[in-house]
C-alpha cells in the first residue's frame, strides 16, 4: 500500500492526530467477528468475571497513558 504521506516525518502528537481522524471516519457499524476471535474474547471475559484482580481498570490504564505520555 502506497502512502501520501511519510508517516515516519510526523511528531508523535501528529501520529495521534492522524489516528484520531482514522477513527472518526469510520462508521462505527458493529464489528463481525470470526467466530475464533468472539470465542477468545467470551473466554477472556469469562477470567475475568471469576478473578477480577488479574486485571486493570480503566482508570489505571488512563493513568499509565498520562504518565507515559509526559515522560515523552
Amino acid at each position: 500500500m502506497s502512502s501520501l504521506i511519510d508517516i515516519e516525518k510526523l511528531t508523535p502528537d501528529q501520529r495521534l492526530d492522524l489516528i484520531g481522524e482514522l477513527w472518526d471516519s469510520l462508521d462505527h457499524s458493529p464489528i463481525v467477528l470470526e467466530e475464533d476471535v468472539r470465542a477468545l474474547l467470551d473466554e477472556r471475559i469469562a477470567e475475568m468475571e471469576r478473578d477480577p484482580s488479574g486485571g486493570v481498570s480503566l482508570d489505571e490504564v488512563l493513568a499509565d497513558l498520562a504518565r507515559a505520555r509526559v515522560r515523552r
